[in-house]
């Protein structure tokens, strides 16, 4: 189960009745897994942080396009070593799952050449 798109570096603190929900139903067995994607920095330093997690989205690819910045935009080019950082501190705590958004760039990259630059034009 998923908390999608979070982007404020409280956000564990605004959806706690929901985290709590996702521990309840957990407990149930009605889900197997809790986790959140992230849409920028401060979000995925909290999910870092938090003991909660269990499975982070993190937007992530070569260049750098659509993934996480300071600011909760969707074209910033944000901060690659920031996100692989936390991404890389996320796995190995706990042996927490990872798992890659955004990897072709929010669909940008639709031939070869713009995958490896993107501002190469098609």
């Amino acid at each position: 189960m998923l908390i999608h798109c979070m982007v404020k570096d409280r956000w564990t603190d605004e959806w706690k009745r929901i985290m709590d929900a996702f521990d309840e139903a957990k407990a149930k067995k009605w889900i197997l897994a809790k986790g959140v994607s992230c849409h920028s920095l401060p979000a995925l330093r909290t999910a870092t942080a938090s003991n909660w997690t269990e499975v982070q989205l993190v937007r992530v690819n070569p260049q750098a396009k659509h993934i996480d910045g300071m600011e909760p935009t969707w074209d910033q080019p944000g901060r690659k070593p920031g996100a692989r950082a936390r991404r890389a501190q996320h796995h190995a705590r706990k042996g927490r799952g990872v798992i890659g958004m955004k990897i072709i760039g929010n669909g940008d990259f639709t031939q070869r050449r713009t995958a490896r630059n993107p501002s190469a034009s098609p």
